[in-house]
């Protein structure tokens, strides 16, 4: 299964070390294997918002979303080709 997280952007130390780092990385993760693009576009700073998990996780924000642009091209480019 693709990730999101790799060791590039991730700030903090491993998430299984914290049951709630764990469970928000899970959550980022689900959401990139469910492809939910808009989610990981949205604005919104609510609980349980891209940018609210980011927040707890220490990411970048902008470094996720790249990721999950160029994962969304390449899925479109693979689509195209078929």
């Amino acid at each position: 299964m693709s990730t999101i997280l790799d060791s590039s952007i991730i700030k903090r130390g491993d998430p299984n070390t914290f049951p709630c780092l764990k469970l928000w990385t899970a959550v980022l993760e689900q959401a990139f294997h469910d492809k939910d693009w808009d989610w990981f576009f949205r604005k919104s700073e609510e609980p349980c918002s891209f940018l609210w998990i980011c927040d707890v996780l220490e990411l970048a924000p902008g470094l996720v979303r790249n990721k999950a642009r160029s994962r969304m091209a390449r899925l479109s480019r693979r689509q195209q080709r078929h």
